[in-house]
């Protein structure tokens, strides 16, 4: 007689928020691709074990548990929702093979089993992860709990076999970027495998790794430049904005081409970027490479000519503060100022009113809480007028992701719109 099926978390929302919890969901490795419909909601099941059983009803129960009380993975989803147990569904898509992480984690398990720690182990394994060749980087909890570092001090098979399963060369912990870092580096990215593993501090030595998002390569040195995947959602709404192709667009915050390779993408006729991080600026001229765009590097106090018109420079990068922007580009006017500083970009805005031509836009990033989104937008277009004496308008902000609990990063679409007068 087969048993019935587990019971497992699901969380139920309206029919607009299915796609954006579907992606949140995804993207922590715990969606078991299994919607129902029930009434007017959505039920979307996860992978994640109910840690309380009760007998799994037929209507969705939205008081079945508390934040404090979800799993991390079910923690701060980005839209409004309930959440609920349910039998976890039978389906082709469940029974599909596991993410590669998970898969070598029970084999290794399987094969190499420790019974005092094995329900722990399970229990806190990590379940999502980011494989950037030639490295998989983990978030910064992974592996520390005592139970594990008990297991992988014993089990010195673990990293290296879970490094050649997954195809890399080195296996790190995430670690976070403080707001206050100017560089936006990490602040210590640990690497497990190989243990204290440090490159050496100069371009061509260092460890450089590569991902691909919206058909455009990047690259960039883990241990002194950042790469947040999360914008990848920005990133294709800039290849989407009508008008670019032919334009020129100024990047204010370049790091490493993040959105510079998408408006040359969508056909930008050049893209002037600022940047302070030497690894930034080298990346960036090294994935505009890897992408077929012809770079333009000036350093700081460097004199540089203006690109002749039949040149093919598509991204001329400047490794100095953006407070040389003006100076440098003198009398040049564009049609989009990029603005990609968390959680601020309010350092840039005298610039980007003094760059922008009429009607033309500037696309603010700025971490907001909840509650302040919408009004954000008339105090930003006001600080612009304020700042220049010109009228800004702003007629659209796009919710990016969430940043904290209650907090989003958003980007504002702050258009010139008249010379102030009247």
């Amino acid at each position: 007689m087969s048993s019935s099926p587990a019971q497992v978390f699901a969380v139920v929302c309206a029919a607009e928020n299915v796609k954006n919890l579907k992606s949140a969901l995804s993207e922590r490795s715990v969606f078991a691709r299994h919607i129902e419909k029930v009434g007017g909601d959505y039920v979307l099941h996860t992978t994640v074990p109910w840690s309380n059983p009760t007998p799994a009803t037929d209507a969705p129960d939205s008081s079945t548990s508390t934040t404090k009380e979800l799993p991390k993975d079910l923690q701060d989803l980005p839209a409004p929702h309930s959440i609920t147990s349910r039998k976890a569904a039978a389906t082709k898509q469940q029974n599909a093979p596991a993410n590669p992480l998970t898969a070598f984690l029970t084999r290794f398990l399987t094969l190499h089993p420790s019974p005092n720690d094995l329900a722990t182990l399970l229990k806190t394994a990590p379940k999502r992860c980011d494989i950037y060749p030639p490295l998989l980087l983990l978030a910064a909890s992974a592996f520390s709990e005592p139970e594990w570092k008990r297991y992988i001090g014993t089990h010195e098979l673990f990293l290296p076999e879970l490094a050649a399963a997954l195809g890399v060369s080195h296996i790190a912990r995430n670690a976070p970027i403080h707001a206050s870092t100017v560089m936006r580096s990490p602040s210590g990215l640990e690497f497990l495998y190989p243990a204290g593993y440090r490159s050496p501090d100069s371009f061509d030595s260092a460890l450089w790794v590569t991902t691909t998002q919206n058909g455009i390569r990047q690259t960039w040195a883990p241990e002194h430049t950042m790469f947040s995947r999360g914008n990848v959602k920005e990133k294709a709404r800039v290849l989407n904005f009508p008008g670019i192709k032919g334009q020129e667009v100024v990047d204010l915050y370049a790091g490493i081409g993040y959105f510079v390779f998408s408006y040359v993408k969508a056909g930008a006729k050049r893209v002037y970027g600022w940047e302070i991080n030497p690894w930034s600026v080298e990346a960036l001229r090294r994935g505009a490479e890897m992408n077929g765009w012809k770079v333009r590097v000036v350093k700081a106090g460097e004199h540089w000519e203006e690109v002749q018109n039949g040149d093919d420079v598509k991204v001329v990068v400047f490794e100095e503060s953006n407070e040389e922007a003006v100076g440098r580009l003198g009398d040049k006017k564009v049609g989009h100022v990029n603005m990609g500083l968390l959680p601020t970009s309010k350092g840039a805005y005298e610039a980007a009113t003094r760059l922008l031509e009429e009607g033309g836009f500037a696309h603010v990033h700025e971490n907001i809480a909840e509650d302040q989104v919408e009004e954000m937008k008339g105090t930003i277009a006001g600080e612009f007028g304020k700042i220049s004496g010109r009228r800004f308008e702003c007629g659209h902000v796009e919710k990016v992701k969430t940043f904290a609990p209650e907090v989003w990063h958003c980007v504002y679409d702050v258009q010139a719109v008249g010379d102030g007068s009247g």
